[in-house]
C-alpha cells in the first residue's frame, strides 16, 4: 500500500527571536517518518501546505501547527505524530546548536515502502567520515566503528537500525542504499549538517 512523503526539499526559513537571519544555520531533515496511507474514501485535495516546527537544540521536534490538511481530523492528527518522530540536524546560532522555530513548505509524494535492514556511522565532520571510510574499506568492522565512532542515537546497538522504509532517509542516501548489495556500504554522505556511510545488512541476519 502506498505511504505518503512530504518533500521538503531546502525550503526551510526560520528566525530566532529578533535576530537575522545570517547569523544561524537552519537545521536540515535527516530522518523522515512516512505518513500513512490515505483511507480509501479520503481523497486528498491539496498537494502541498504549510506548517510550522519548533525543533530542538538536540535536532528533535517539539511542537507541530499546521492547518487540517487532509481533511480527515483523525489522519490528521496521526500525521503529526509521525512529523514528532522526525529527526534534524540541529539548527546553529554562531556555532553553538539551539531551539528555533522554522517555517516549512512541503509537498506530497506517494510511494511503495522499499524495506532494508541498515546499519549507519553518523560522523559531525568530513575528515572524520573520511578517516572511518578508510578503516571500513581496509576491512575494519562496521559495528565496532559505529559503537567507537557515529553520533547517531544507533551508536549503542552498533549503528543498527534494523529493518526501515528507506524513504524515510533524504533522496540522497535512499539513491546510494538503492545502488549498493547486501554487505556493502556507501561513501560518506552530506546528510544534514552531518556526513554519514550507511551499510545494507544481509536479509538473513537478525538485526534488533
Amino acid at each position: 500500500m502506498k505511504q505518503l512523503l512530504l518533500l521538503l526539499g531546502l525550503a526551510l526559513s526560520g528566525c530566532i527571536a529578533s535576530q537575522p537571519t545570517e547569523s544561524y544555520i537552519a537545521p536540515k531533515l535527516i530522518d523522515q517518518e512516512p505518513f500513512p496511507a490515505l483511507p480509501p474514501n479520503l481523497v486528498i485535495y491539496r498537494q502541498d501546505f504549510h506548517m510550522k516546527l519548533q525543533v530542538g537544540a538536540d535536532g528533535t521536534v517539539l511542537h507541530v501547527f499546521f492547518d487540517h490538511w487532509s481533511g480527515d481530523p483523525e489522519w490528521d492528527s496521526i500525521a503529526v505524530q509521525r512529523i514528532r518522530h522526525w529527526r534534524f540536524s540541529p539548527g546553529m546560532y554562531n556555532g553553538t546548536p539551539v531551539k528555533l522555530w522554522v517555517d516549512l513548505h512541503a509537498c506530497v509524494r506517494c510511494e511503495e515502502p522499499v524495506m532494508m535492514t541498515v546499519e549507519e556511522i553518523m560522523c559531525p565532520t568530513r575528515q572524520i567520515a573520511d578517516s572511518v571510510y578508510t578503516l571500513l574499506r581496509s576491512g575494519s568492522d562496521f559495528e565496532t566503528l559505529a559503537s567507537a565512532c557515529s553520533i547517531a542515537p544507533s551508536r549503542p546497538h552498533g549503528g543498527r537500525l534494523g529493518e526501515v522504509d528507506i524513504h524515510r532517509f533524504p533522496d540522497v542516501v535512499h539513491n546510494a542504499l538503492m545502488n549498493i548489495k547486501s554487505n556493502e556500504f556507501t561513501a560518506p554522505l552530506a546528510v544534514g549538517n552531518y556526513y554519514c556511510i550507511y551499510k545494507r545488512v544481509p536479509w538473513d541476519m537478525k538485526v534488533p
